[in-house]
């Protein structure tokens, strides 16, 4: 899956898989507000446009 395919909405598994990254991780990012979302439920998602900030922000960082 690439950036142009990604759904408007994803969950946390998804985001996972995608970037190859624990839930541990994921849930860093999350609970340090780097990485924005909502529930629906008892579940999270995430919009496509706060992923794609999420990992420019992340660029910006390494550089």
């Amino acid at each position: 899956m690439g950036f142009n395919t990604m759904p408007e909405l994803m969950t946390a598994k998804q985001i996972c898989d995608m970037f190859s990254i624990s839930y541990t991780t994921f849930h860093r990012e999350l609970k340090s507000g780097r990485l924005k979302g909502f529930k629906v439920g008892d579940s999270w998602r995430f919009e496509k446009q706060a992923i794609l900030n999420w990992i420019k922000k992340d660029e910006e960082i390494s550089v």
